[in-house]
C-alpha cells in the first residue's frame, strides 16, 4: 500500500489528448452561428462535469490514502453516494462537492452553479422559441457559456495545483522539508 500512496499522483487525466481536443474544438466553434454555438456549449458541458467529477474522484482518493498513511490501514470508507458520480447531474455533482473543504472551493463552486444556472436556462428557453427575439437571446446565453466553461478550467487549474502541494506536503513532509531548505538556500 505504501508503494501505491507514494505512487499516486493527484488529478492525472487519463484521457488528457482527448480532454485537450475537445476544448480545442469547442474554442474553434463559429460563434456567429447557432450550430458553432450548440456544439461549444455540449463540449463545455461535458468538461464542467468531467471537471467535477475528477475533482471529487480525487479528492475522496487523496482523503482515502491519506488515511490509511496516517492511521495505519484504518482508512475511509466511500459511501453509496459518492458512488457512480459520473451518473449524476451537475446540479448533484456540486452538492457532493459542497461537501468537501479546499483552498478557494467556494469560488470555484460559484462559478459552477452560475454556469449550471446559464445551461439550464437555454435549454428551457430553447423549447420555447416564439421568434427571431428569442433566439437572440439564446445567442446571447450561449455566447456566456464558453467564458463561464473557460473561467472554470482556469480556477480549476489553479486549485489542482494547490491540492496537488498540499497533498505531496502531506504525504513526503520530509521530501517537502528539505526542498523548502535547499530552495532557501
Amino acid at each position: 500500500m505504501k508503494n501505491i500512496i507514494n505512487q499516486y499522483t493527484p488529478f492525472e487525466h487519463k484521457n488528457f489528448n482527448y480532454i485537450n481536443k475537445s476544448i480545442e474544438l469547442a474554442r474553434k466553434q463559429d460563434k456567429s452561428k447557432i450550430e458553432g454555438l450548440m456544439t461549444s456549449a455540449v463540449i463545455y458541458t461535458n468538461l464542467a462535469e468531467y471537471l467535477l467529477i475528477n475533482l471529487i474522484e480525487n479528492i475522496q482518493q487523496m482523503i482515502f490514502l491519506s488515511s490509511y498513511k496516517n492511521f495505519n490501514g484504518v482508512f475511509y470508507l466511500k459511501n453509496k453516494e459518492t458512488d457512480n458520480l459520473s451518473k449524476k447531474t451537475i446540479g448533484a455533482l456540486i452538492d457532493s462537492l459542497k461537501k468537501y473543504k479546499f483552498p478557494d472551493d467556494e469560488e470555484f463552486i460559484r462559478l459552477v452553479s452560475e454556469f449550471s444556472k446559464a445551461r439550464i436556462m437555454i435549454i428551457h428557453r430553447l423549447m420555447k422559441i416564439k421568434g427571431n427575439e428569442d433566439l437572440e437571446k439564446i445567442d446571447q446565453e450561449l455566447l456566456n457559456l464558453p467564458n463561464l466553461a473557460e473561467e472554470i478550467l482556469d480556477k480549476y487549474n489553479s486549485l489542482i495545483m494547490g491540492i496537488t502541494t498540499i497533498w505531496n506536503s502531506a504525504i513526503n513532509p520530509k521530501e517537502t522539508t528539505n526542498q523548502n531548505k535547499n530552495a532557501e538556500s
